[in-house]
C-alpha cells in the first residue's frame, strides 16, 4: 500500500475492530434470549411431562389392584370350583349355557335348537294321480326353539319351552316338578312326552335320521297335558313311568272336558358295559286311550316333513276306545348299532268300521366311520361327542352312516277294498319306505344331515326324497 498514509491504516483498523465488536454482542444477546426461551419450554414440557408419569403411575396403580382383584377371584374359582355363596351362581358352558350354584341346590339352563331343512320330491306319475301335486324343491325351519330349565331348592324342576317353527309360537315341553318324592321317585305335571315309544322319547337334537319312522309318526302319541311320575333303578339300567294325560293337542290345549287316558313304560338295559358302548336294551310300552270325541285317525308323511301329503291315512273313524302296544329293542356293539320297534293298535269301534286293528314297525342299522358310539342315557339315547371337532386344522368332525327300513299296515279294515280299491273313506290302508342317511357331526352340538327316502305306498304308488337339515342346538 505504497502512497497510503499510515495514519489512514491505523482509524481503518480501528473502525473494523468497533463494528466486529458490536455485530458479536448483538449476536450473543440474541444467542442468550434463543437458549433462555429454549430452556422455558423444556421446563414447561418437563412440567407436563411429570404430570404424564404420575397419571400413568395412578392408572397402573388401578390397573394392577383389578387385575390382583381378579387373579384372586378366579384362583378362588378354580381352587374351589364355584362361588362360595350358595346364592350365587356361576355360568358355564357344558354343551350348553348354564348358571348354577356352589351347592349345587340351583341351575338354571338357558338353550335352543334351531334346524333348517331343504327337501326335493320326484313322485310317480300314479302317485301324482291318486294323491295331488308335490313341489319340486322345499324349504322350512323345522324347529326353532328356546327354553329355560333348572331345578331350584334341590328338588323342585321346570321347563318352558317355545317352538318358532312356521311363523307363530308354540308351546313344548312347558312343566314342573318334583324330585326324590318318596316311593315314586319323581314327578312331573304339565305338556310333555308320553312315555311311549324309543325313537320317540330320544330328543329330535340326537335321532338317527331327520324324521321318526312311520310308525311312530302314525301311532305315538307324542306330547300330551297330563301327570307323569318315574324313576331310575339298577344304575340308571332300570327306568319306568306311568302317565295319566287328557285329550289335548301337543301344546297342551284342552279346552273340552279332560280325557282319561293312561300309559306306561318300562326300559331295561340287560346290558350296559364300557360307557355304553357294549349295550343291549329292552322296552315295553302300553296306552290305553279313550278319546272324547269318540273318533281316532292314524297317518304318517313319508319320512319328509315338508310333504304336502300323507302317504297312509285311515281317515277318522269312530271308537269307543283304544289300545296301542309297542316293543323297543336296541343293540350297541362300539360303533355299530341297531335298533328296532314294534307297534300294534287295537280300536273297539262305535260303527261299522268293525275293531279294525294296525301294526307297525321298523329296523335301522347305523355305523361310525370314525369310531364313536350311541350314547346311552336312562332308557333313551343321548348327545354324541366327536372324537375330533371339525376344525381349520384339519379336525373332521363325526361321521355315521345309517339304513332304515319302516313299514305301516292299517288294511284291517272289513269290506274296505273292492277289487284293490279302497273303499272305507279313501283310507291310504299301507305304506313302507326306505331311508338312508349321513350324519356329519361338526362338534357335539352342530350336525348335518343327509337323507334320501324311497316310499311306497299301496296301490297309490312311489315317491322320492332327497332332504338336507343344518342343525344346531345350544
Amino acid at each position: 500500500m505504497r502512497g497510503f498514509p499510515s495514519y489512514a491504516i491505523a482509524l481503518l483498523v480501528c473502525v473494523t475492530a468497533l463494528v466486529g465488536g458490536a455485530d458479536r454482542a448483538v449476536a450473543d444477546d440474541r444467542t442468550e434470549d434463543r437458549l433462555k426461551a429454549l430452556e422455558d419450554r423444556i421446563r414447561v414440557q418437563d412440567e407436563e411431562i411429570g404430570k404424564l408419569r404420575s397419571e400413568l403411575a395412578e392408572t397402573r396403580r388401578g390397573s394392577e389392584d383389578f387385575e390382583s382383584q381378579l387373579d384372586e377371584y378366579f384362583g378362588k374359582l378354580e381352587e374351589e370350583g364355584a362361588w362360595q355363596e350358595p346364592g350365587t351362581l356361576l355360568p358355564q358352558w357344558s354343551k350348553g349355557t348354564r348358571l348354577s350354584s356352589n351347592d349345587k341346590q340351583t341351575e338354571i339352563k338357558f338353550g335352543g335348537r334351531v334346524m333348517i331343512d331343504l327337501a326335493w320330491f320326484d313322485p310317480s306319475n300314479r302317485m301324482k294321480e291318486n294323491l295331488g301335486e308335490f313341489p319340486n324343491s322345499s324349504g322350512e325351519f323345522r324347529r326353532a326353539r328356546l327354553y329355560v330349565s333348572g331345578t331350584i331348592y334341590g328338588n323342585v324342576f321346570f321347563k318352558a319351552q317355545y317352538d318358532f317353527a312356521g311363523g307363530d309360537v308354540d308351546w313344548k315341553d312347558v312343566y314342573l316338578g318334583l324330585k326324590k318324592v318318596p316311593v315314586v321317585g319323581n314327578i312331573r305335571v304339565g305338556n310333555q312326552k308320553v312315555p311311549f315309544s324309543l325313537e320317540e322319547l330320544t330328543s329330535s337334537k340326537y335321532i338317527t335320521f331327520m324324521e321318526r319312522a312311520l310308525p311312530v309318526e302314525a301311532f305315538a302319541p307324542s306330547r300330551k297335558l297330563g301327570i307323569a311320575v318315574y324313576n331310575s333303578e339298577l344304575e340308571g339300567n332300570l327306568n319306568w313311568a306311568l302317565m295319566w294325560f287328557t285329550g289335548s293337542d301337543d301344546y297342551g290345549d284342552s279346552k273340552s272336558a279332560l280325557e282319561s287316558s293312561f300309559a306306561g313304560r318300562v326300559a331295561w338295559a340287560v346290558v350296559n358295559e364300557d360307557k355304553g358302548r357294549d349295550l343291549i336294551h329292552l322296552g315295553v310300552s302300553l296306552v290305553y286311550r279313550d278319546p272324547l270325541s269318540d273318533s281316532a285317525r292314524y297317518r304318517a308323511r313319508p319320512s319328509a316333513h315338508l310333504s304336502p301329503h300323507r302317504i297312509v291315512d285311515s281317515k277318522s273313524f269312530g271308537v269307543d276306545d283304544a289300545m296301542l302296544f309297542g316293543f323297543e329293542f336296541a343293540w350297541v356293539m362300539d360303533s355299530l348299532s341297531v335298533q328296532l320297534e314294534w307297534m300294534y293298535v287295537s280300536n273297539n269301534s262305535n260303527d261299522d268300521s268293525g275293531d279294525p286293528n294296525f301294526m307297525g314297525g321298523y329296523v335301522y342299522v347305523s355305523y361310525w366311520l370314525t369310531g364313536e358310539h350311541r350314547p346311552y342315557k336312562k332308557g333313551t339315547f343321548s348327545r354324541v361327542k366327536p372324537s375330533e371337532n371339525l376344525t381349520a386344522d384339519g379336525g373332521m368332525g363325526a361321521w355315521e352312516l345309517a339304513l332304515r327300513y319302516a313299514r305301516v299296515d292299517l288294511d284291517d279294515f272289513p269290506n274296505t277294498r273292492v277289487e284293490g280299491e279302497p273303499v272305507y273313506g279313501d283310507v291310504l290302508t299301507g305304506a313302507q319306505n326306505i331311508t338312508f342317511g349321513v350324519n356329519w357331526h361338526w362338534n357335539p352340538n352342530t350336525r348335518m344331515m343327509f337323507n334320501y327316502v324311497w316310499n311306497d305306498t299301496d296301490d297309490v304308488g312311489g315317491l322320492n326324497v332327497f332332504e338336507i337339515r343344518f342343525q344346531i342346538d345350544f
